[in-house]
């Protein structure tokens, strides 16, 4: 374990009071794109303490969604580059591949999930943006970045995938693998005035076929913490490092490009504001 890792894990979660985070999340899900769940009295002491809060949410029609919430020591530049920089995978069976770009920070994606044997494989076609006005509204404090799902959105894939620019997927392996039906969510990152991020996940995902939504929501949610951790380590470790001048921008959740870790705050490049 390196140095940087381990100072991380010893900071103290950062200070902030349960009705400062239940007023953050009022003031987020009045404006939300999606709306994360309410949180009772238990959920925002345990919040505030650092601790993970994980839940199923049924309040929408369909699949439950799997939500996620924890208080972050790393600021919220570099957590959100962690989430959001193409060059961090989370999944190694997952292959991804942008289909389109519309905007700086507004594109679709095309994913494939590589799942063991007898269980098919899952693809899915989702549109992903910021939410700006969701920052606006917040003045700056919540960056949300919803993702939906899109119909009938293979066309153009399987064009990509007979140029060879799907890793190594071929036209059998698209026939294949089922359609996911659902798949819609989002990552929210709060800038926290004491320091530190509060972010939060949250997915609806019905993949179709004969795997139980209770098995999916119980797999989500266990994957969580693990997922939470290694977003933390890469935005200690390797993002300072690794958004250097010569990476290409990063959009945060107001739709301001991030400056590069290597400019100066006086210096020009592709940012412009220090975020």
């Amino acid at each position: 374990m390196s140095l940087a890792l381990v100072l991380a894990l010893a900071r103290p979660a950062v200070a902030a009071t349960p009705a400062e985070l239940q007023s953050l999340l009022a003031r987020f899900d009045a404006r939300a794109t999606l709306p994360l769940p309410a949180l009772d009295a238990q959920d925002l002491a345990r919040l505030a303490s650092g601790d993970m809060v994980k839940l199923l949410d049924h309040t929408a029609e369909g699949p439950a969604s799997a939500v996620g919430l924890q208080i972050l020591p790393a600021d919220r530049k570099a957590v959100w580059i962690s989430v959001e920089d193409p060059h961090f995978s989370s999944e190694e069976s997952l292959t991804e591949a942008l289909v389109a770009r519309s905007g700086s920070d507004r594109a679709r994606w095309y994913g494939f999930l590589d799942l063991p044997r007898p269980l098919l494989d899952r693809q899915w076609v989702i549109d992903v943006w910021n939410a700006h006005e969701v920052a606006q509204a917040t003045g700056g404090q919540a960056w949300e970045h919803p993702w939906r799902g899109v119909e009938d959105g293979m066309a153009p894939v399987r064009s990509m995938v007979a140029q060879g620019r799907v890793g190594t997927l071929t036209d059998e392996d698209l026939d294949r693998a089922i359609n996911t039906p659902m798949n819609e969510g989002a990552w929210v990152a709060f800038a926290l005035p004491e320091g530190g991020t509060l972010l939060a996940y949250h997915v609806r995902f019905d993949v179709g076929g004969d795997i139980p939504e209770g098995l999916l929501s119980r797999y989500i949610l266990g994957g969580l913490p693990k997922l939470f951790r290694a977003i933390d380590q890469r935005a200690t470790e390797l993002v300072p490092s690794h958004y250097r001048g010569d990476h290409a921008p990063i959009y945060g959740g107001d739709g301001v490009a991030l400056r590069p870790y290597a400019a100066e705050p006086g210096a020009t490049g592709p940012g412009t504001p220090v975020q």
